[in-house]
């Protein structure tokens, strides 16, 4: 199973046009956060640029795929990470706390208080989004996947906190 959801994964990075070698490929990291449906709800993550101030990801959504709900709250003296998704290919749901304009997404079944950020932004190639730290949110791929890159500055990723209580802290470095 993990063979083909890879395939997927990477089968969609090379259609999004995207240039990256198969030693970045190789290094892709596949996340279910302990969900245990990588399909309903995880990742494919690849690092670009990871250094000491900053950090550059390709995060890349499966058909309908949802990454969990999640928050990157401050901790010691970091106010928390600010995180911008600039989409590449396909389309991608951001749902952020405010009016609940949720209308093209879905919430996953049976997730349904795990998920309250209900303000829809639906992004396409080119377009990107800046989140606040400190912020709930999480994305969920159009009907194509999404391929996009997060940009955000370097940060202690086992910080992140997630509404599904399922999703162990361990996790988070994942992502």
């Amino acid at each position: 199973m993990e063979t083909d959801v890879r395939r997927d994964y990477i089968d969609l990075i090379r259609n999004s046009g995207i240039a990256v070698t198969d030693e970045e490929l190789d290094s892709l990291l596949l996340v279910d956060y302990n969900l245990g449906n990588i399909r309903k709800e995880g990742v494919g993550l690849i690092d670009i640029v990871y250094t000491d101030a900053l950090r550059l990801k390709i995060l890349t959504l499966l058909p309908h795929q949802t990454l969990p709900e999640h928050v990157h709250p401050p901790y010691k003296e970091q106010i928390g990470k600010e995180e911008t998704l600039r989409v590449v290919y396909g389309t991608v749901r951001v749902y952020i706390p405010g009016k609940d304009t949720l209308s093209e997404g879905f919430v996953p079944s049976g997730k349904e208080q795990y998920y309250t950020a209900r303000e829809e932004h639906i992004l396409r190639p080119v377009e990107q989004i800046t989140i606040p730290p400190d912020t709930y949110h999480w994305f969920q791929a159009g009907p194509d996947g999404v391929v996009s890159y997060a940009f955000y500055p370097q940060a202690v990723e086992s910080y992140n906190r997630f509404r599904d209580p399922s999703v162990p802290h361990e996790i988070a470095p994942g992502y």
